[in-house]
């Protein structure tokens, strides 16, 4: 009797404890310690290093193949935190220099105590180095990077916020310094290798360097038809050399109504100067905050790139005046053919990506730069308050018109789900049985139909008219779970005895 008892009771636990529950969590019974996240070890790269400029550390993996008068041998070498390489069967050298008088001491220390040997010396592996910035910058701080990374990767880790990279407009981008750990600093200006992508601007960055961005002390700066207005370092000579690192002049500008605002002192306020030719710009010198603006040709119309794609009877690239209509534009390519469906065509607006990409820009700025061009439907088949074939067009806009769906969507619980021709005067359960049929989990007395045309669902029926484009949908049977109706049984019975075996211990 006090077996059952206890036998009872310990039912009674098990349930209550969860150990028939499926959902009962794995990890509370096994005791599995978790692995430190470790840094990878084959971090990429920029390209072929230059063992003349490579400065080998800590870190560094060394390859040496072997051959000849010795066996063929293959050594696998890691320089350790003092900067020595220990080479089996030869000795040890010092290996804190330029990858090139590696190569050097190695074949050295060999060639002394083996003679006709072929000798390859690699780097099979970069080490990861610690460098600073400070500054001017949005996050400044020490980074690890990969022992090959150039300033701008550094410059771009610190200057990213919400994904996207950006400096302070204090920033002297024209004036950075590198702070070399051997006490050299090195002046890169920046923003001539960010808008004009000369390399010589773009250096490494070695492990210990630090990078200082300094406030701009004096500036210039340029607007109006120019490519690429903006405020920079005064290290101009003429004002002709700003219009050139602003991109030159767009194609509306005016070269002979240039004109320059100067800031003297305070009784004569602000002064402008007209320059009326590019020789005039040219002979020019600039002076501090001074402030040019290109004036814009009167009466000029500016073409807009459109591109017309899909059911269009000429689709392509078109150009447009300012002030062009959708619907205008669609008429220029001859209309839409029988089979466009109206009601779905889209426009996609990319114009305001253009002042973010810079195509001579590379690797971490570019990949942060968001890319969510802006689509819109333009519901041509609608009424006049839907229809946006009024909507003007601007530049690089993309008008896509796409075929109409002959097609019917048979979805959910049937044979083979999938999409079918549409042909008029079908019903729903023709297509039902095109797909094979009602599988042995379909709901059949659920299925529904969307109908595009009105954008609602309805449940099928005999009468219901089916339309292409439509989506039909066969729902599963909702399943009975028979365990959960087993260890409720379970439960109360445990529970019933537990009370019977109780009353009879006590009765007796």
């Amino acid at each position: 009797m006090r077996f059952i008892l206890l036998l009872a009771v310990s039912m009674v636990w098990s349930i209550n404890s969860g150990l028939f529950d499926d959902s009962m969590d794995k990890a509370a019974l096994l005791s599995v310690p978790s692995k430190k996240s470790a840094l990878s070890e084959n971090l990429p790269v920029y390209g072929p290093i230059a063992d003349s400029v490579y400065l080998v550390g800590p870190g560094d993996v060394i390859t040496i193949s072997l051959w000849g008068n010795v066996l063929e041998e293959e050594y696998e070498m890691t320089v350790d935190a003092e900067g020595k390489l220990l080479i089996p069967k030869f000795g040890l050298i010092d290996a804190a220099t330029t990858l090139k008088e590696v190569r050097t001491r190695i074949e050295k220390i060999i060639q002394s105590k083996s003679r006709n040997v072929q000798i390859i010396c690699r780097i099979t592996r970069v080490k990861t180095s610690l460098i600073s910035i400070c500054g001017e910058v949005v996050v400044p701080g020490t980074y690890e990077f990969n022992s090959t990374v150039r300033l701008d990767d550094v410059i771009a880790c610190a200057s990213t916020r919400e994904q996207r990279v950006e400096w302070p407009r204090s920033a002297s981008m024209r004036n950075v310094k590198i702070r070399r750990s051997s006490g050299e600093t090195l002046s890169v200006d920046f923003e001539d290798y960010y808008r004009n992508g000369t390399e010589a601007n773009n250096p490494p960055v070695f492990a210990g360097d630090q990078v200082i961005v300094p406030v701009k002390s004096c500036s210039v700066s340029v607007s109006g038809s120019v490519l690429r207005s903006g405020t920079f370092d005064y290290r101009f000579q003429s004002a002709l050399d700003l219009i050139h690192f602003a991109g030159g002049l767009s194609p509306d500008a005016d070269s002979q109504n240039i004109v320059v605002y100067g800031f003297g002192n305070r009784e004569k306020g602000v002064q402008s100067l007209t320059l009326n030719s590019i020789e005039a710009c040219r002979d020019y010198q600039l002076k501090k905050d001074d402030c040019l603006v290109v004036g814009r040709k009167p009466f000029y119309h500016k073409r807009l790139a459109v591109s017309l794609q899909g059911r269009v009877k000429f689709p392509g690239q078109y150009q447009f005046e300012e002030g062009t209509t959708v619907q205008q534009a669609l008429d220029a390519a001859g209309g839409l053919l029988s089979d466009a469906d109206s009601n779905t065509a889209s426009l996609t607006r990319c114009q305001f990506l253009k002042n973010y990409i810079n195509p001579d820009f590379r690797n971490g700025l570019r990949e942060n730069i968001p890319f969510n061009p802006l689509m819109v439907a333009l519901n041509l088949g609608s009424g006049n308050s839907g229809n946006r074939g009024n909507t003007h067009l601007l530049d690089m806009d993309v008008i896509l018109v796409p075929q109409k769906m002959a097609v019917i969507n048979v979805s959910g619980r049937v044979t083979r789900p999938g999409v079918y021709a549409y042909v008029s005067g079908k019903n729903w359960k023709d297509y039902v049985s095109e797909a094979g049929g009602f599988d042995k989990n379909a709901y059949k007395g659920r299925t529904k139909i969307y109908k595009k045309a009105r954008d609602a669902w309805i449940y099928a029926s005999g009468d219901v008219c089916i339309d292409a484009g439509d989506v039909i949908l066969v729902p599963e049977t909702p399943q009975e779970y028979y365990w959960d109706k087993i260890k409720d049984t379970i439960t109360i019975t445990s529970g019933l005895l537990s009370v019977m075996v109780t009353f009879l211990v006590l009765s007796q």
